[in-house]
């Protein structure tokens, strides 16, 4: 588990809660997050995909760039692997 984690839980008052049931529910807080990213990059793909305008793919394909980054750090930062 890491640093950032257990820092939280010490702010929200959960220093009793087991180290287990703390990380399962980080990840499953975590993974939660990390779908909507990828909900959000499925969406704006298959827009992206509809349109035939090259400016309006662009920003589409900016965006699907950005949320996938987004994600990544996500899961960098907490240290969380996403279960598929």
């Amino acid at each position: 588990m890491n640093n950032k984690i257990l820092e939280l839980a010490k702010l929200a008052g959960l220093e009793q809660v087991s180290p287990e049931k703390l990380e399962l529910f980080t990840e499953l807080i975590i993974n939660d997050c990390i779908d909507i990213c990828d909900h959000s990059i499925r969406q704006n793909s298959s827009r992206r995909d509809q349109t035939p305008d090259f400016l309006i793919k662009s920003v589409f394909n900016y965006g699907v760039q950005s949320v996938e980054i987004i994600s990544g750090n996500i899961k960098e930062h907490f240290g969380v692997r996403k279960y598929d």
